[in-house]
């Protein structure tokens, strides 16, 4: 078998990386679940390319013996459903495209020997692969899909758009917008804004995506009967590994923290502005 990332029933010996085999033995997981069955026989449904299909393995293993055309039918109607709502979808697409970012993880690394480093660099090609599924316009560009996948996710990880800043540990520590007014009107941010309307502003202003806003959602509000860790429960209703969810989250975060201080800045100079006036 040509990649570790095609072993769908029963784990490869060797997987160096802690990521890639939680990620396999997910995957893994997730082929035994009646529930993936029943999901992949639905998406018929609506997606009639993805009709006669049994588990997510199967499709894997269509379209890599599929035409270039028919693996651009598939992999549109995954990326409908992903950004529908049906993560298991994404995570299908994840695992036919594991080999591609697992090489990009090994070529962006330059010469660094540090392994925390290169796990690191798993997990941020990993989040940048999901946010990009997110937001692919598949009706524009519904060729070569996978090569614009990996193309986007390597400009996306090889591009920095500035350095990040300091990302807090929990949504509290969010920084909160002081303004002069005691309340905000529509789509602006609110000096009592918690974390429902912060997250609901920054969808709306597209800083993150409905898909991250909701995963927030997942961890930061759970249910109060939930048992155990609220990451590990969105880690499985949306088969992903925990550590994938806490880097989602940790992007997101970073995002609402960069655009909330643009927005108290922009807030800033316009308040020196009338001052000055």
């Amino acid at each position: 078998m040509s990649s570790a990332f095609r072993y769908h029933d029963t784990r490869p010996a060797q997987v160096s990386s802690p990521l890639f085999a939680q990620l396999i033995d997910d995957w893994i997981h997730l082929n035994q679940l009646a529930t993936s069955t029943i999901a992949v026989r639905r998406w018929s449904h609506t997606e009639p390319a993805l009709s006669g299909y049994q588990r997510p393995a199967d499709v894997v293993d269509a379209v890599d013996q599929a035409s270039a055309d028919e693996q651009d039918t598939v992999l549109a109607a995954l990326i409908r459903l992903t950004q529908a709502g049906h993560q298991l979808a994404g995570r299908v697409l994840l695992q036919l495209l594991l080999p591609k970012l697992g090489k990009m993880a090994l070529r962006t690394g330059g010469t660094s020997s540090d392994n925390a480093w290169s796990e690191d660099r798993r997990h941020i090609i990993v989040a940048e692969f999901w946010d990009i599924v997110a937001s692919y316009p598949v009706q524009r560009r519904h060729s070569k899909v996978a090569a614009n996948l990996v193309l986007d996710t390597l400009h996306r990880v090889t591009n920095p758009r500035g350095r990040p800043a300091d990302t807090p540990l929990d949504p509290v520590e969010l920084p909160q917008p002081q303004r002069s007014r005691t309340s905000a009107t529509p789509g602006e941010l609110s000096v009592d804004a918690d974390l429902v309307g912060l997250v609901s502003w920054a969808v709306e202003r597209q800083v993150i995506s409905a898909a991250d806003g909701q995963l927030l959602y997942q961890v930061y509000l759970p249910h109060p009967d939930q048992q155990g860790s609220a990451a590990d429960h969105a880690a499985a209703a949306l088969g992903l590994s925990p550590a994938a969810v806490r880097q989602r989250c940790s992007r997101a975060r970073r995002h609402l923290v960069d655009a909330v201080r643009q927005d108290l800045q922009a807030d800033y100079a316009a308040t020196r502005t009338v001052a000055a006036a």
